[in-house]
């Protein structure tokens, strides 16, 4: 008992440090100029890449936000290949995230994607490179999308509007607990994800693409269909958690440093 006492005194004691760490953080305030946010060594707010293969899509942050436009053939991606370090296990994305200018429906015509080994090409990564991943579906509907977990093939129900989409990902081995939109206690389990959208949970424990993948590389590709997909307020964070969960005997959720100095030390 004195043991278990001492750690939960030492992870107290360690929470302001380790919970909530950001990652990357970017609301495009600082610059109506693209590239101010790409750079060959990128800090905690740029890309390494943000680009087009071809004529048929722009990109554009005059309005503070990041928008691909794209009205034909060709692609445009942002990429951020140099690693997070120490690489994360547990991961919260963030982002505001809104449509336009869509008249056709059409399936998977983006992809967010987490993992390592990533490039700045213009297109998606394999899927062995890929821990995790989810797409956005056009609707005919000027405005209307949903989000798509492309691992089971399944569908959100339709959405409008600027939705805060949160992404919750689980690579430290055990269940991990976290504080969700509705601001109560909400668990993924270990190689699965949480997707959701304002406070609806979208998708709840799916699985992820590359278990044995890590979360060190980001991508976003926007590949097919037509119209404008904007993005703004990216925040991407070291959970914080939202209850101490206890996982059997004497097993306890520790944030995600301590677990981390407790795996290199083993």
């Amino acid at each position: 008992m004195k043991h278990l006492i001492a750690l939960i005194a030492l992870v107290a004691a360690s929470l302001g440090r380790l919970q909530g760490q950001v990652l990357f953080e970017q609301n495009f305030t600082g610059s109506t100029v693209l590239s101010s946010y790409i750079s060959a060594t990128p800090d905690f707010g740029q890309w390494n890449a943000i680009g087009t293969s071809g004529a048929a899509v722009s990109i554009s942050v005059a309005s503070n936000n990041l928008a691909f436009t794209r009205s034909a053939v060709n692609a445009g991606s942002f990429s951020r290949t140099t690693d997070f370090s120490p690489t994360p296990d547990t991961m919260i994305y963030r982002f505001d995230l809104s449509v336009s200018g869509n008249t056709s429906a059409m399936t998977s015509v983006a992809v967010w994607q987490l993992g390592s080994g990533f490039g700045t090409a213009n297109d998606a990564e394999s899927n062995l490179n890929t821990y995790a991943r989810f797409a956005l579906n056009l609707t005919a509907t000027d405005g209307l999308f949903q989000i798509r977990d492309i691992q089971n093939l399944t569908n959100s129900g339709n959405l409008s509007g600027t939705q805060s989409i949160m992404w919750v990902l689980n690579n430290s081995g055990i269940s991990f607990s976290y504080t969700s939109p509705l601001g109560s206690a909400s668990t993924v389990a270990n190689d699965t994800a949480d997707i959701w959208a304002g406070t609806n949970l979208l998708f709840n424990d799916v699985a992820v693409t590359t278990p044995t993948q890590t979360l060190s590389d980001l991508k976003f590709a926007y590949t097919q269909g037509n119209g404008t997909i904007t993005m703004d307020n990216i925040l991407i964070t070291v959970p914080e958690p939202g209850t101490w969960a206890l996982l059997g005997a004497g097993a306890i959720v520790l944030p995600w440093g301590l677990r981390r100095a407790r795996r290199i030390k083993s």
